[in-house]
């Protein structure tokens, strides 16, 4: 009767590791997968697949060094990758010059 009590426990123990494995399984995928679409947002598509092609072949970038080999240099030219609160609604409002004039002013 034992054997028999501690057999379905280790079952039923078995069986609750295996769900639980699944739902880790599905966050993570779930994770990566918004992980990806992020970067699709804020990155240009070439650096993309540069990343991939990097962790496919056991390259991770693991130090600002790393990440300086994507970098591009363009004379004149500068990026800056920043969330301003009520931004959309300002520039739908605004002529496209009094846009550029605000944010001048703002990043000088």
């Amino acid at each position: 009767y034992y054997k028999d009590v501690n057999n379905r426990r280790r079952f039923l123990q078995r069986v609750l590791t295996v769900k639980q494995q699944d739902q880790i399984i599905k966050e993570k995928s779930k994770t990566e997968r918004i992980q990806k679409q992020f970067l699709g947002n804020i990155m240009p598509p070439h650096l993309l697949e540069e990343l991939k092609e990097d962790k496919l072949n056991g390259n991770l970038i693991s130090s600002l060094t790393g990440l300086r080999s994507f970098t591009q240099t363009h004379l004149g030219v500068s990026m800056l990758y920043a969330d301003i609160v009520g931004f959309t609604a300002f520039s739908a409002q605004v002529d496209p010059f009094k846009v550029m004039v605000f944010l001048n002013d703002l990043f000088q």
